[in-house]
């Protein structure tokens, strides 16, 4: 993915194409209406991030794999969705086009037929068919396949390497999709009762900066965390919506519980926010507070890149809203390093991010 000290809105594979992230459309802003773009994020990066199979270009996070295939050159002039034949099993992908043989053999059969390495959940795979740019007049075509991974997890490719399995053989039962995001995709399909308060999960937020950025890290319970993933993956859990001078962290949970609500210092870049889960290991007072140990701990990290007018140490970093638990207990300010250390990434060994 790139650099590892950039920021994601330059590593991503969302910059090497400039197509839109591979996840989802999220539940609408959790800021409300704005005349400023909101940013949002809902899932997080897998390594590795994009790849090429046959004239496709995929895209993955932990939760879902994105296939995007343009339908380039005088074979594909006129298509119209209603010519696809796109069918799915838990272990499969075949998409056809009955009235373009030669065209489908061409670029179908090579790039969007395959053996999943892992299942998928059928009922949340959908595919479209997108007109590329602005102008109405020789518009071409991009066949979009959503995939839904059925356990979060970084997949090599979107398929295993050598020919397509007999469909027969693979499954017996595939299913036809239709075109456009199944209705439970509508924003709030997602968000269920994840059986844990915001108090439950949330332990402390540290905050760090430098001239050029600011790290926030929700440092979590792992009891509430671990009651939370028992009904959502890590890739549905939480929710991040930003604009240049704000932003807010919640669950994807009913209520949308808010753990981080707060305006910034000064403002930032939104599409150069990095976010992922990771581990952290902080010294910690020992029972009776004789001696200090070390204390190994979940947290969520959100790096921010300040704008370039804004590139100070700013005081304060954060002005947090009534409603914001990162705000009601102790927040740690630039911490030493040495006081809080990155362990091991939670869920995926590289940052990621969603839009």
């Amino acid at each position: 993915l790139g650099d590892p000290s950039a920021p994601s809105g330059s590593r991503g594979p969302a910059a090497e194409g400039g197509d839109a992230l591979p996840t989802p459309a999220g539940p609408a802003s959790a800021l409300g209406p704005s005349a400023i773009a909101v940013h949002r994020l809902r899932d997080f990066w897998a390594a590795p991030g994009s790849g090429a199979h046959g004239r496709a270009r995929w895209q993955q996070t932990m939760g879902s794999m994105v296939l995007r295939l343009l339908l380039k050159g005088a074979p594909w002039e006129g298509v119209r969705g209603s010519e696809f034949q796109v069918r799915v099993c838990e272990r499969g992908l075949r998409v056809a086009n009955a009235e373009r043989p030669e065209a489908s053999e061409a670029f179908l059969e090579d790039s969007l037929n395959g053996d999943f390495p892992q299942e998928v959940l059928v009922g949340s795979c959908w595919w479209a068919l997108e007109a590329t740019g602005d102008c109405a007049v020789n518009r071409e075509q991009v066949l979009v396949v959503h995939l839904t991974k059925a356990k979060d997890g970084s997949w090599k490719a979107p398929f295993l390497p050598g020919d397509p399995s007999d469909a027969a053989d693979l499954a017996a039962d595939w299913t036809t999709l239709r075109p456009g995001p199944p209705l439970s995709d509508n924003g709030s399909g997602d968000e269920v009762d994840l059986g844990v308060t915001r108090e439950e999960l949330f332990e402390e937020l540290v905050v760090q900066q430098t001239e050029d950025l600011v790290t926030l890290r929700l440092l979590l319970r792992q009891a509430g965390l671990d009651q939370a993933r028992k009904l959502a993956p890590m890739s549905r859990l939480w929710g991040l919506d930003l604009t240049e001078d704000g932003l807010q962290v919640f669950l994807r949970s009913r209520g949308r519980p808010t753990l981080l609500a707060a305006r910034f210092g000064g403002r930032v870049i939104p599409v150069q926010t990095d976010w992922s889960m990771m581990k952290v290991t902080r010294e910690a007072s020992a029972a009776g507070g004789s001696m200090e140990s070390r204390q190994t701990v979940p947290a969520l990290s959100v790096q921010l890149r300040k704008a370039s007018e804004y590139r100070q140490f700013w005081d304060p970093v954060l002005v947090h809203d009534a409603n914001s638990i990162g705000g009601q207990d102790a927040v740690k300010e630039d911490c030493p390093l040495g006081e809080l250390d990155d362990d091991e990434a939670a869920s995926s060994p590289t940052p990621a991010l969603e839009a």
